[in-house]
Formats: structure tokens, C-alpha cells, sequence
């Protein structure tokens, strides 16, 4: 796939609560995450190609396009690492036929614009929620031990995007999310238990596509 250098800064910021008993203790961590957010490990890649085009548009079921005439995807790579899952004391569970694929929803729209001729800028802040859907008895606290993030919670962008049309164009910004599906179950001394199934999906980027008018 062809890569161009894009105009944008992309930004994920998570935020917690600390107990007031244990700010001195642990205001430093919280000073280091808040550099590591200063630097955020991003990955750009556009495509302006007939081809390129249509195959992302059948990647995702739909039909090409002759007016698309770029599409500028963003993704946050601290947000594809494997998070570390968290002890959850009392209960050993763990995940089966896991599957892990990467995807744009496109029927979920962010923000569209339509504008003129000429430099195009968009600066805005994107919020997209994690969402998750499971059967049993799976809970969100489950699948956010397991998981390793927040699996009910969001996670913020900044674009910074600029470009220059010599015709009027229309921009969508739609949601990249990383879905992790499988099955949940509960480590027993004599005989493992299945809790249910489950799909998870990870906010992770924008795609910004524009199309001629």
C-alpha cells in the first residue's frame, strides 16, 4: 500500500481516578504516564490509488467509488500492543478460540464536511467508545481483566489534517476498531467451565476519507 506523510497529530489519553491518600505515593507514576502520552507512537498511511481504493472499499463491503479519491487512515500503535491483563483474586479465568482482526465501521460517522475548492484544515478532538457484547455470564469487569483495557470505556484522538483540493470535496471521519472475539472461561480444580462468548471492540484510530463532489 502506497504511504504519504500526513499533516496530523494523533493523541489516546486515558484517565483514571487516584485515592487522595495516595497522591504523594503515586504522582510520579502518574507524571511518567503523562509523558509517554506526550509521545505517542502513531502510524499513517494514505492511499490515492484506483486500486488501493477499491480494495478498501470492498474490505469493507462496499461497492467502489469513482469519487473517493483518498483515504487517510490513522492509528495509535500504543493502542495494538497486547495490554497486560489484571488479577482478578478469587477467580481464574481465561480466553479460548481467540480472534483478533482490524477494521473500519462504516456505518458509524464520526463528523462529515463539505468544502470548497482550496486548503482544507480539520483540528478537532475525536472521543470513540470501546464496546463489547457478550452472552453467559460475562461481565465488563471479566473481559477488562482479561483484556488488559477498560472494555466499557473511550479513548480520545487529535487530528490535525490539512490538505489542498483543486475541487470542492466532501470528508468523513469514521471509527478504526481492533475486535477481539472468543470465549471466556473458568479455570475449575476438576473440570473448566465455559462462561460465554464474547466480542470486544477497541477504539484504535479515524479513517478519514475524502471524496470528490
Amino acid at each position: 500500500m502506497k504511504k504519504f506523510i500526513c499533516m496530523l497529530s494523533l493523541f489516546a489519553a486515558c484517565v483514571g481516578s487516584l485515592p487522595f491518600s495516595n497522591y504523594n505515593q503515586l504522582n510520579i507514576e502518574a507524571a511518567e504516564n503523562e509523558v509517554k502520552e506526550e509521545t505517542p507512537n502513531y502510524k499513517i498511511e494514505e492511499i490515492t490509488e484506483k486500486e488501493e481504493i477499491k480494495e478498501y472499499l470492498e474490505s469493507n463491503g462496499q461497492e467502489y467509488d469513482p469519487d473517493v479519491v483518498g483515504i487517510c487512515r490513522i492509528v495509535d500503535l500504543n493502542m495494538l500492543e497486547d495490554n497486560t491483563p489484571e488479577t482478578q483474586f478469587g477467580n481464574d479465568y481465561y480466553i479460548k478460540n481467540k480472534k483478533v482482526s482490524t477494521g473500519t465501521d462504516k456505518n458509524k460517522i464520526l463528523a462529515q464536511y463539505g468544502r470548497p475548492a482550496g486548503t482544507v484544515t480539520i483540528k478537532e478532538k475525536q472521543t470513540i467508545s470501546h464496546t463489547f457484547s457478550a452472552s453467559g455470564k460475562i461481565s465488563a469487569s471479566m473481559l477488562t481483566a482479561e483484556l488488559g483495557y477498560k472494555v466499557n470505556g473511550s479513548a480520545s484522538f487529535y487530528i490535525d489534517w490539512t490538505r489542498k483540493f483543486s475541487y470542492p470535496v466532501t470528508i468523513t471521519i469514521h471509527p478504526v476498531y481492533q475486535t477481539t472475539k472468543g470465549e471466556l472461561w473458568e479455570d475449575d480444580v476438576f473440570f473448566d467451565d465455559k462462561i460465554g462468548t464474547f466480542t470486544a471492540k477497541k477504539a484504535i484510530g479515524d479513517d478519514i476519507v475524502y471524496r470528490r463532489k
